[in-house]
């Protein structure tokens, strides 16, 4: 059955036997003419040519250990040999292994002429690995030198006090020997000679036809490792080495999927010492004969190495050494000298790019790795009986020699590859769409004319107004008032005056008129919120005329600007109050100083961008969006604008439009690396790898020109380098409150420093409201520097944000003992000034608060940080010190509401109440914030001391509906008891009593049961007053009857 089977008797090859073998066959063709053809010398009719000398060929094939000959040829009467010499390599087992050793060594071929030597010619067999089927040709001969070929060797100098030795004479002059001829043999081969061979494989009928598949050609590659160094050398390997002259080499390798790993060895230990002995350097250095090493990696080979450095598996390319006898003697240690470096080969990233130079820092391997190693079996594993090298300490366990240097050992090596990682770099396709496809299909908004006349009118009345004032005033007095009775009796006199002749009328009706006109512009909507827009109206009319007055006291108009007309000034005060109060947390009139500017002026891009990116910090994106567009209406290269629209719509998900977006800044002569990162991001999630590639390149490579322009200055003058591309763009997401974009964007920063992107992970965190980790993120910033004050900082606002206000004042303190000049960095920023002062006041720490606002107050006057010291003078008592500084805050802006509640308490402390009630109502025009309701429910109980209930009320109300407890109601219904209002008044006391059982106030609540009773006993329900009367009970609180009046409870 077995012969039926197999009648030629041939053993079947098991299924994993591999691919057959194959025959290498080498060809020698033809040699062409090697020397001149004879010539008969001149009076020597009967000379005879010499007999032709014969000509063999001799080649050492890669692998080959001893050289093929042919056998001796006759030249041709025109001087050329013809071969017919076929040699069959046998046996030969296809794939990368082989194709990798023909590349590595090429085929050296010999001429002999005779039995001499005369040309040799290398073939590399590169070609191979194209997919051809064969290569061949003629190739060009080198000649090999003879004796004559080499200059002549210089005659040996006479022995010093030889007397033998005369003076040589001049040349050309008398006795000056003649110039021997030299009768050294000479190379007498022709500088053209060649000589032509092919070299093609015999496959079996059902292999393919080349050594190489097409699609391995196309698709595969040649990678060419070169070891350069390993530096610096443990003082273990200094001393072992110098002890027993250079007892060992180096082995580098790679490996590789699939195939053995390229692997280099040899390299000496070079050590460096100063005059004293001192070591200064040290390393192991790669002699450039023996430190490179060729693979040939098939398709898939290749493929998994690119996958490898672009980060799409989770390991990197890793390199390992070793070290290893030059004898072959066993290491006792050798796992002790065997390490690994993750290299990442950034430089074969780049488009295009072949070259990659970088040095990876060693690392001790996994525990129990050695052995898997491709290193370890140049290392003999057992003692074969040799000698075992030089006695050495092993490192402890886990650990590695390498490690244990002064500095970070690392191995440099460059790589190079035949094809390469990434295509080559071309800009993305243009979208189909243009930015001007995307704005609103209208014109610009214009300017408001109107808006403008009717605020300059306004003023003109109120000019006008003073004047006749100070007019009639000087008509009426003479001199300065002596006290306050005086003032008060010069100003009925004046009104009465005014009254009488009808000019107060006329200056009313005037004022009217100019006031309708700024209303109908601007004020013109009705519906909900018409109370609100009474207020706005009213602070704009306070503040129009402020400015007026202001202007008139001034000695000369402050000029405008010629080129468009726009009051910058005002624009740039609008700005730093807007800024100001979002540090403050209040977004409303952060909100109403940025419209405040656009109503200066509709006609800059920059402030609809700037009103655009408030509008992003306060998520309000689609808002946002509509401001960027209105700065392109106006300007459409507007790079801002483009910038903060491609964000906008990568966050949106909107990605044909980030584009549009995007590419209108990249078209761009300058470009922008923020531009080209977010574009990157884009087109990966558009799934466009190769042009996410090409737009991540073209980041780093512009951010890489930025910093070599900032570091090009003297050393002494050099600005704070510019962050990385992708770092940059993550900081502008994470200001537009972005963070899972930061966080994306940063996986694609290349950037090794720690320190910021701790920074940013920690602002993203903080904003996806998770604390535990960005507390994790900032210790592992101050980890890296402890001396930059924004880790510092961002970690007292997550104290604040939790409440604890102690933990918060250490870190804030820390920051600011980072800032300044004497640190080498910029003075403290206003928002850490007032976060530092809100925290020691919210601690109780009231004299450092107070003493650190007042330091504010110097570094950056504004309301806020007058506000501020205000309120610590206030808490520590001092009334005076406390309205000084809020008059100096009202000053610097008379709509801050939060002055004018804290003007009123002050005044309300003071015994002034007709001041407070002034104070209290500017408060509530210039809308006082509802978080205010602390301070609101303080006032109003001040407020119902001194008897002024209304006011009490509004107050309290504001409070309660906003958060005020059982104390701020209980007083609510007393405000209303007084009223006359009881039965209001006990609806807020029985609220107040459950507010107080839930909180836990004994106290409040036996008030409260207390009042209660005699507001239900006025009132008639006495089964209510005696449920008060039994709950009293049962606090243990001794009870009366009720009194006639409720007020005498």
């Amino acid at each position: 059955e077995e012969e039926a089977a197999n009648p030629d008797g041939e053993a079947e090859a098991p299924d994993d036997a591999g691919p057959p073998p194959f025959t290498i066959n080498v060809a020698i063709k033809a040699v062409s003419p090697l020397v001149a053809p004879w010539v008969k010398p001149e009076g020597e009719e009967e000379a005879e040519p010499p007999p032709p000398e014969p000509v063999k060929v001799s080649f050492t094939f890669p692998g080959e250990e001893e050289p093929v000959e042919t056998e001796p040829v006759e030249p041709g009467e025109d001087g050329a040999c013809v071969f017919d010499y076929v040699k069959a390599l046998e046996d030969r087992t296809p794939g990368p292994a082989l194709v990798s050793a023909l590349m590595a060594t090429p085929m050296v071929v010999t001429v002999h002429r005779g039995e001499t030597a005369i040309g040799t010619v290398s073939v590399d067999m590169l070609a191979f690995t194209t997919g051809v089927e064969s290569i061949g040709g003629s190739y060009a001969l080198t000649k090999i030198p003879f004796e004559g070929d080499l200059p002549k060797p210089e005659p040996e100098a006479p022995a010093d006090g030889d007397e033998a030795a005369e003076a040589e004479p001049e040349a050309g002059g008398e006795g000056a020997p003649e110039e021997e001829e030299d009768t050294r043999p000479k190379n007498p081969m022709l500088d053209g000679a060649s000589v032509e061979l092919s070299v093609s494989p015999t496959f079996p009928p059902d292999e393919g036809p080349a050594l190489v598949s097409e699609h391995d050609a196309l698709h595969g590659g040649i990678l060419t490792l070169t070891a350069v160094a390993i530096a610096p050398l443990p003082k273990t390997l200094i001393d072992v080495q110098a002890a027993n002259d250079n007892h060992w080499e180096f082995a580098v390798a790679m490996p590789l999927e699939g195939l053995d790993p390229a692997t280099i060895r040899g390299g000496e230990t070079v050590v460096e010492k100063d005059d004293d002995g001192e070591i200064v350097a040290s390393r192991v250095e790669f002699a450039p004969q023996t430190s490179t090493a060729r693979v040939w990696m098939p398709a898939a080979t290749f493929v998994a190495f690119r996958d490898s450095i672009r980060g799409k598996v989770p390991a990197k390319a890793r390199m390992e050494v070793c070290r290893v006898s030059k004898s072959g003697a066993f290491d006792a240690i050798a796992e002790s000298y065997r390490a690994i470096a993750d290299a990442t080969f950034d430089g074969l990233l780049n488009p295009g790019a072949t070259e990659s130079t970088e040095t990876a820092p060693l690392r001790a391997p996994p525990f129990g790795q050695y052995a898997a190693s491709c290193v370890a079996k140049l290392c003999p594993k057992e003692n074969p009986g040799g000698g075992e090298g030089p006695a050495e300490e092993a490192a402890p366990e886990g650990q590695v020699h390498w490690v244990a240097t002064p500095t970070e050992c690392g191995v440099t090596f460059e790589v190079t590859v035949s094809a390469p990682v990434l295509p080559p770099w071309r800009a993305p396709l243009p979208p189909k769409m243009a930015v001007a496809d995307l704005l609103p299909g209208r014109d610009p908004l214009g300017p408001h004319e109107a808006d403008v006349r009717a605020t300059e009118a306004f003023r003109a009345e109120v000019t006008k107004s003073a004047a006749v004032l100070s007019k009639e005033y000087a008509a009426m007095f003479t001199g300065e008032p002596k006290d306050a009775d005086s003032k008060a009796t010069r100003r009925k006199s004046l009104v009465f005056e005014l009254n009488r002749s009808g000019k107060y009328h006329a200056m009313k009706e005037r004022l009217k008129s100019a006031a309708s006109a700024i209303i109908a512009e601007r004020f013109h909507k009705g519906g909900e919120g018409v109370q609100g827009k009474y207020n706005e109206l009213y602070v704009h009319l306070v503040q129009e005329m402020h400015a007026a007055l202001k202007k008139l006291g001034s000695s000369e108009e402050e000029p405008e600007d010629p080129r468009d007309g726009v009051d910058h000034a005002k624009l740039a005060r609008f700005k730093a109050l807007a800024d100001e109060y979002e540090i403050a947390g209040d977004k409303s009139n952060a909100d109403k100083w940025h419209r405040e500017r656009l109503v200066l002026t509709r006609r800059l891009p920059e402030i609809w961008a700037e009103y655009g990116a408030f509008l992003a910090r306060c998520e309000r994106y689609g808002k946002s969006e509509e401001a960027y567009k209105e700065a392109l209406m106006l300007d459409e290269g507007h790079v801002p604008s483009l910038i903060a629209l491609c964000a906008l719509m990568l966050h949106d998900e909107e990605y044909e439009r980030a584009e549009v977006y995007g590419q209108a800044v990249t078209s761009r002569e300058e470009g922008d690396p923020v531009a080209w990162s977010l574009l990157a991001a884009t087109y990966n999630a558009m799934e466009r790898d190769e042009d996410a590639t090409n737009c991540n390149y073209e980041a780093r490579r512009l951010a890489a020109e930025v910093m070599s322009r900032v570091t090009a200055g003297s050393p002494g003058s050099q600005p704070e380098k510019p962050p990385e591309a992708f770092v940059s763009t993550s900081l502008l997401l994470l200001d537009m409150h972005m963070p899972a974009e930061a966080c994306a964007i940063l996986e694609q920063s290349r950037t090794h420093a720690a320190f910021i992107r701790s920074i940013c992970l920690a602002r993203a965190a903080m904003l996806e409201s998770m604390p535990q980790n960005a507390h994790g993120f900032l210790m592992d910033a101050l980890a890296v520097d402890a001396t930059d004050p924004r880790p510092f900082e961002l970690l007292g606002d997550l104290h604040m944000k939790e409440g604890n206000f102690a933990d918060a004042v250490e870190a804030y303190t820390h920051a600011m003992a980072c800032t300044g000049e004497t640190n080498g960095r910029p003075p403290a920023s206003l928002k850490l000034i007032l976060n530092l002062g809100k925290a020691l006041t919210e601690n109780g720490d009231l004299a450092d608060a107070r003493a650190t606002f007042e330091a504010g107050c110097e570094m950056c006057p504004c309301a806020s940080t007058w506000l501020g010291a205000g309120i610590a003078m206030l808490r520590q008592g001092d009334l005076e010190s406390a309205e000084a500084a809020l008059a100096e805050a009202n000053i610097q802006d008379h709509t801050n509401a939060r002055v004018w509640g804290y003007l009123c308490l002050v005044a309300l402390l003071s015994d002034r109440a007709p001041e407070a009630e002034q104070a209290i109502g500017s408060a509530f025009r210039c809308g006082l914030s509802n978080d205010e309701w602390p301070l609101l429910g303080e006032i109003g109980k001040l407020f119902l001391e001194h008897g002024r209930w209304k006011h009490a009320e509004g107050a309290l109300r504001r409070s309660v509906k906003h958060g005020g407890g059982a104390d701020v109601r209980y007083a609510l219904g007393r405000a209303l008891h007084e009223q006359g209002d009881a039965a209001a008044a006990r609806d807020q006391m029985l609220a107040a009593v459950e507010q107080a059982e839930e909180a836990g106030d004994a106290e409040t609540k036996r008030l409260l049961l207390e009042s209660l009773r005699a507001v239900h006993s006025e009132l008639g329900e006495n089964e209510a007053a005696a449920a008060a009367v039994g709950r009293l009970k049962v606090m243990g609180v001794p009870t009366s009857p009720p009194p006639k009046k409720w007020r005498d409870c």
